[in-house]
């Protein structure tokens, strides 16, 4: 598993409360930053998962999400091929 993999997995396993303490305290004392980077997929699924929860589903035409085509854009482009 690359590095980058390894660090989103912790920060998945955080956002989930099951990262041990003790794991916590060491990469936090190494300055690891604890919420996903904006254009991760963790990020964008958060995002996505919190909209769907306000408006009942993701179909929300082209003015969606505050006007943030990408973010509008993001399940189409990450649907499984038809």
């Amino acid at each position: 598993m690359a590095l980058g993999q390894w660090i989103g997995q912790q920060r998945s396993l955080y956002a989930a409360d099951a990262l041990p303490a003790d794991r916590i305290a060491a990469l936090t004392s190494m300055g690891l930053s604890w919420p996903h980077p904006p254009e991760s997929f963790e990020h964008h699924l958060a995002q996505i998962t919190a909209c769907a929860a306000r408006h009942g589903t993701l179909a929300l035409g082209k003015n969606a999400h505050g006007g943030n085509r990408r973010l509008a854009a993001w399940p189409e482009d990450h649907a499984p091929p038809r």
